[in-house]
């Protein structure tokens, strides 16, 4: 039999980098952004995972790096099979 299954789906994705003021020559930097997917049809779906990024140099090779992500998954008619998570990191760049 021929599937009648349909999806109607939009994409966005952004970033942006900001680099701050610059002390002792070396520049932190701050990212935001994040993607989207919406889709509709047969089985409507969300999709969202924004994040924030900070990078700190604490010298010209070696800096403090820090990321938050958060997902977020529903589908209207399988409630069941979404989810939520937040996960963040810490950590020491070294060698750039």
């Amino acid at each position: 039999e021929r599937s009648f299954y349909r999806e109607n789906g939009h994409t966005v994705t952004g970033l942006l980098d900001v680099n701050l003021p610059a002390v002792r020559s070396q520049a932190p930097r701050i990212s935001l952004g994040g993607t989207m997917y919406l889709a509709s049809g047969s089985r409507p779906t969300d999709y969202y995972q924004p994040l924030a990024r900070v990078f700190i140099p604490f010298c010209k090779h070696a800096g403090f790096l820090s990321e938050w992500r958060w997902y977020g998954y529903s589908e209207p008619f399988f409630s069941y099979e979404g989810f939520r998570a937040h996960t963040a990191f810490i950590g020491l760049r070294l060698g750039m």
